[in-house]
């Protein structure tokens, strides 16, 4: 899974919570949907619904989520405190075509079994091929990075002609 936001600037409290000494990517997720590598893996996009309780999530369109978790309904709730952060969140899901699917009517001990056996199918790592990296508008590193981790990103980045910022936050 990969966290993206919808906001126009950076905002500090994202350093400090998630990445202190990170380095982020800006795009337009128009442009990161166009890519061909989306046809070629089961990625999809989906924005993150701030809600309190799962009736509130499900009052704004999110499906209670049944069974084992964390699942992608349960993945995509967050309380409202952090609805600030307009999160936008990628998810594979290996196709079912390739690996079947699961009957959620089997009895909770046969399902884990069944889900264990259907999980134990898919590849630890799956590659995704990204030919392009012209979605890319700016690598932005942490404002608590040293300078040495800057120049090191900036000098990667310069061999694809982008862009590469220090924060402003």
């Amino acid at each position: 899974m990969q966290c993206w936001h919808r906001a126009e600037d950076e905002h500090s409290a994202f350093w400090r919570i998630y990445g202190h000494r990170g380095v982020a990517v800006q795009a337009s997720i128009s442009d990161l949907q166009e890519q061909s590598f989306w046809k070629n893996c089961s990625l999809r996009g989906e924005d993150v619904v701030y809600a309190n309780t799962w009736a509130e999530a499900e009052k704004k369109g999110l499906r209670v989520p049944q069974g084992i978790t964390p699942n992608r309904s349960a993945m995509r709730r967050k309380r409202r405190a952090f609805s600030w952060e307009s999160e936008w969140r990628i998810f594979h899901t290996p196709p079912t075509t390739k690996y079947g699917v699961l009957d959620g009517r089997l009895p909770a001990h046969e399902y884990e079994i069944a889900r264990n056996e259907w999980r134990s199918k898919w590849p630890e790592d799956e590659e995704i091929g990204i030919d392009s990296v012209s979605w890319v508008q700016k690598v932005v590193v942490a404002p608590a990075s040293p300078r040495w981790v800057f120049e090191s990103v900036a000098c990667v980045v310069r061999r694809h002609d982008l862009k590469c910022a220090p924060s402003t936050s």
